[in-house]
C-alpha cells in the first residue's frame, strides 16, 4: 500500500508533535484527514491527537461563565460554556502550558484556559477530593440506583475516579469503573462457567466505552505500533474493528501505553465479567432474555445484518455506561482458557500459564445466537489466528 509521511505542525508552544506515517488513503489531496466522522485539517487532527497531556482527574471549581475550546487555542471554535458558581471535571493539563482538558456539559472532550477555573487545593474551605460546598451550591450527592423491572441491581456507589475521558484524540473513549463484588460464572448450564464463585475487584480501572474502532486501529498502523493492516471501511470512526488477533491486540496495547505514557492493557475475564454486569444479576444487564432494540446478533431481532455488525454504541448503554458488552465483536480478554472456574483467581487478575495458545473471548458475535452473549458466556480462539467476528476493547489500570 502505498504511504505517505505527514509532519503534524501546531501553534502551540511548548508542544512536541511527532511525525506521523498516515496511509494515501487516510490523507485527501486536500489535506484532510476523516478519522472522527468529520473531515476535519490534517494537520489539526495530528496536533489534537499528539498534544502531551499531563494526567488529572479532579473537580475545580468555575467561579465565573467560562469558554470551552475545542483545542487549547483561544483561536478555535467554542464548544460550550461552563456557567458560574459550577463545577467541572478536568481529566489533563497540555504539558509546558496553562491549557487544561476537561469533560464539558455537553459530554464532550474541551480545553479551557487555566486561569479562568480553581484547583480545589487553592480554594478557601476545600476538601480532598473536591470542592467544599458553598450557600448557592450544596454538596452533590450521588443519585440513587433505581430497581429496574425484571432487573437485579446491586448498590453501585460512583468511585472518585468514576467519569469518561479520553487519553488523546485518537484514542479509545474511557469509562472509568469503581472497585467492587460480584458473583462471577453460573452455576445453570455451561459448565465452562462453573462453578460461579465471589469475585472482588479492589481497584479502579477503566474500560472502553465502545469497542475499539477502525480508525482508532487505523491510527495505530499509521503510527507503526499495530502490523495488521485491515481493508478500510466507509465508516472507519463507528465500525468496530474485527479480524484482528490476541497478539494483535498486544500490538495496540503496547501502541497506547507508548502514546499516552499510561498503563493500557486487555481486560482480565473477571473485569469485563464485572463491567458487563454492572451490578446485575441477570444473563443480560437489562434481564434475561435478549430481544430487538437491546443486543446486535442472529436472534435478537429487529435489523441484522449477516456480514458485518452494526455501528458502535447503536444500543442503549449498560449502568456503567459502557455500550455492545453483549453482541458487536467478540472481545479479546488477557486470559488463558481454562474448561472451568475451578482453582481460578477472585481477585479480578487474568489467569494464566506457560505457552499458553488459547485465550478467552467474551461478548459473543452478532453472527451468534443470543445465549453466546450472555454477561457469563465464555468463548476461546487460538491466540495467532485471525477471525471476522474478533474484537477487542481495551482496559486501564487507574489505581491499585
Amino acid at each position: 500500500m502505498t504511504r505517505k509521511s505527514l509532519t503534524a505542525a501546531a501553534s502551540l508552544s511548548a508542544i512536541a508533535l511527532a511525525t506521523v506515517i498516515l496511509t494515501a488513503s487516510d490523507v485527501a489531496a486536500d489535506g484532510k484527514v476523516a478519522t472522527s466522522g468529520a473531515e476535519v485539517p490534517a494537520e489539526f487532527e495530528l496536533a489534537q491527537a499528539l498534544l502531551a497531556i499531563e494526567q488529572i482527574n479532579e473537580i475545580y471549581r468555575v467561579p465565573e461563565p467560562t469558554p470551552v475550546y475545542q483545542r487549547p487555542d483561544i483561536g478555535s471554535d467554542t464548544i460550550d460554556q461552563l456557567p458560574g458558581d459550577s463545577s467541572v471535571r478536568v481529566t489533563g493539563r497540555v504539558t509546558g502550558t496553562d491549557w487544561l482538558r476537561i469533560w464539558s456539559n455537553n459530554r464532550m472532550v474541551g480545553y479551557v484556559e487555566g486561569a479562568r477555573i480553581q484547583r480545589p487545593g487553592n480554594l478557601p474551605g476545600s476538601i480532598a477530593g473536591g470542592v467544599a460546598p458553598s450557600a448557592t451550591q450544596p454538596a452533590t450527592q450521588p443519585a440513587p440506583q433505581r430497581a429496574l423491572p425484571g432487573r437485579q441491581t446491586a448498590a453501585l456507589t460512583p468511585g472518585p475516579t468514576e467519569g469518561t475521558f479520553r487519553d488523546c484524540t485518537l484514542c479509545p473513549e474511557m469509562v472509568a469503573l469503581p472497585p467492587g463484588g460480584f458473583l462471577m460464572g453460573s452455576d445453570l448450564g455451561d459448565a465452562t462457567a462453573q462453578p460461579a464463585r465471589p469475585v472482588e475487584i479492589g481497584y479502579s480501572f477503566a474500560l472502553g466505552r465502545f469497542e475499539v474502532t477502525m480508525a482508532e486501529w487505523a491510527a495505530c498502523v499509521a503510527d507503526g505500533g499495530c502490523s495488521n493492516a485491515l481493508e478500510p471501511v466507509a465508516n472507519p470512526a463507528e465500525t468496530p474493528v474485527r479480524n484482528v488477533t490476541w497478539n494483535d491486540g498486544l500490538e495496540f496495547v503496547a501502541w497506547l501505553r507508548k502514546v499516552t505514557q499510561r498503563p493500557y492493557r486487555l481486560p482480565s475475564e473477571a473485569e469485563w465479567e464485572y463491567a458487563a454486569r454492572a451490578g446485575t444479576t441477570t444473563n443480560f444487564w437489562w434481564g434475561n432474555t435478549a430481544g430487538a432494540g437491546e443486543a446486535d446478533c442472529k436472534t435478537c431481532g429487529g435489523a441484522w445484518d449477516r456480514k458485518q455488525p452494526s455501528l458502535v454504541g447503536r444500543f442503549p448503554a449498560n449502568p456503567f455506561g459502557l455500550h455492545d458488552m453483549n453482541g458487536g465483536v467478540a472481545e479479546w480478554t488477557a486470559d488463558c482458557w481454562f474448561d472451568s472456574y475451578k482453582g481460578a483467581k477472585a481477585d479480578g487478575q487474568p489467569r494464566d500459564k506457560k505457552d499458553c495458545q488459547k485465550r478467552v473471548l467474551r461478548g459473543g458475535s452478532w453472527k451468534q445466537e443470543a445465549s453466546y452473549l450472555s454477561s457469563h458466556a465464555r468463548h476461546f480462539y487460538d491466540a495467532l489466528v485471525p477471525y471476522s467476528s474478533n474484537g477487542l476493547r481495551v482496559a486501564l489500570t487507574l489505581q491499585k
